[in-house]
């Protein structure tokens, strides 16, 4: 198995990670949503705060799937 970074920290197993980029200051979120690994910002450098973002997005991910709407929003914008 594959040694992980130090700027990488698990909230949830298999499920949420938090790491920062090589060229970034700010913290990303990895969670599982429908079988998909998905990659947000969480748009802070604090990691204390990083941690509780992505807390609530995977969480916000959970919930529209328990109410049958698309665990991940894509915006007309970033698709055209």
């Amino acid at each position: 198995m594959k040694a992980k970074a130090t700027t990488t920290h698990t909230i949830i197993a298999e499920q949420l990670h938090v790491f920062k980029r090589a060229r970034s200051a700010v913290w990303q979120c990895k969670y599982l949503a429908n079988g998909k690994w998905i990659r947000e910002s969480t748009n802070t450098k604090d990691l204390a705060e990083a941690k509780a973002i992505a807390t609530d997005k995977f969480a916000d991910a959970k919930a529209r799937k328990r109410n049958n709407i698309n665990a991940v929003r894509r915006y007309f914008r970033s698709i055209a």
